[in-house]
């Protein structure tokens, strides 16, 4: 299922074993909006690079269990921007 990575979190705790939370979103049929999942990763499982706003595709087995979270998409958290000229520039270019 392909979903948003919204953010992202490393848990230490003191008795358990370390993992990390994946703050997720993906469209939902009946959900105005979109439905939000958090991910829980145990430590040692392959993760791609984590960048927050960026397209995952996470693959389960029939349990649920995941299987494996590749990237789908670069970000687009912050896309380029087209470049603009300030009213000075301009009226210094007349």
């Amino acid at each position: 299922m392909k979903m948003l990575l919204e953010g992202y979190q490393r848990i230490t705790p003191k008795t358990k074993a370390p993992f990390t939370n994946l703050h997720t979103s993906y469209p939902k049929h009946g959900v105005e909006g979109k439905a939000v999942e958090s991910i829980y990763v145990a430590d040692g499982f392959p993760l791609p690079p984590l960048v927050v706003g960026s397209m995952i595709d996470v693959d389960r087995d029939g349990n649920g269990y995941l299987i494996a979270i590749t990237e789908v998409a670069p970000s687009f958290a912050n896309p380029p921007q087209p470049a603009t000229r300030s009213v000075r520039q301009a009226a210094q270019d007349k």
